[in-house]
């Protein structure tokens, strides 16, 4: 795990293994890595194309993900006819030239309360203690929730 130690903050604990003689491997739901031998992970989509490398990185809650780099041919979308105009905005998150809107979920806004009550608990804990680490997994689970629905929002067509 690469962490430098002159950096301030946002310690990325991450390694990155390339394929080298079927050092990698992937059969279902198992990975197969250098060092770690067979680990079993929940596959978010099918993998296909020629295996290129894993970068294996741990979230600041302590789950670890699999990135995995695959090689594949993408095929060529039909000419386009028709022509649209969007605009991305604040209060609308989306606005096309055919009057079509697509509103702004504000997530960060729905979770305030819940972020605001995990940072509460954990400028009361002490420092040092293991209820304080607990509070600081629960804050960054909190954290990583806004990302994902964030994403989840933005991936969904």
């Amino acid at each position: 795990m690469n962490c430098h130690s002159s950096k301030k903050h946002g310690c990325k604990q991450s390694y990155k293994t390339n394929l080298t003689n079927g050092n990698i491997q992937i059969i279902e739901n198992r990975l197969k890595l250098p060092k770690l031998g067979w680990v079993r992970f929940h596959k978010s989509q099918d993998i296909t194309g020629k295996l290129l490398n894993v970068t294996i990185s741990r979230t600041p809650r302590g789950k670890y993900i699999a990135s995995i780099l695959c090689e594949t041919e993408i095929e060529k979308y039909s000419q386009v006819t028709q022509n649209i105009g969007l605009d991305l905005g604040l209060k609308s998150y989306l606005t096309t030239s055919n009057g079509e809107t697509v509103d702004n979920p504000r997530y960060y806004r729905t979770q305030k309360r819940k972020l605001r009550k995990a940072h509460k608990k954990l400028s009361r804990s002490i420092k040092g203690s293991s209820n304080r680490v607990k509070t600081k997994i629960k804050l960054a689970r909190t954290y990583e929730r806004i990302t994902n629905l964030r994403d989840d929002f933005l991936h969904k067509p």
